[in-house]
């Protein structure tokens, strides 16, 4: 075992000197989720990497009055998506977010199967 890994500052991903403020909340939610602990230092410079071109994309759109082009933005989604940042995500790969109801920024990522295992045995009276 390594230990943890220590999340990088978002840095510099301007485009034209600016930088949507949306990257900047993506970012700050990325580095709140609980799936972050499966986070390699290769997935942190992936995800920035992935926010700076999307960075990219958002400015050149506001500069030039059109939206990103669908094909682009494809491009953008799957590299988003292989950080596992949506449920959709997260469940494709059978990882699964319990927070505390009393917690709502604390979380656990656990593997579907056992949840499903827990709640069938739960359902039968076994537990």
């Amino acid at each position: 075992m390594i230990g943890p890994v220590e999340i990088p500052d978002l840095g510099d991903v301007s485009h034209l000197g600016e930088t949507h403020p949306l990257i900047e909340e993506m970012y700050e939610s990325i580095k709140k989720s609980a799936a972050v602990k499966y986070y390699e230092p290769t997935d942190w410079q992936f995800a920035r990497l992935a926010l700076y071109t999307l960075n990219q994309e958002l400015i050149a759109a506001q500069h030039q009055g059109k939206p990103i082009g669908a094909m682009k933005l494809t491009a953008i989604n799957q590299m988003l998506s292989a950080l596992l940042l949506t449920e959709g995500d997260r469940r494709r790969v059978r990882l699964e977010i319990e927070r505390a109801p009393a917690d709502p920024t604390g979380g656990k990522v656990v593997d579907v199967t056992d949840v499903l295992k827990q709640r069938l045995a739960k359902a039968s009276g076994g537990g």
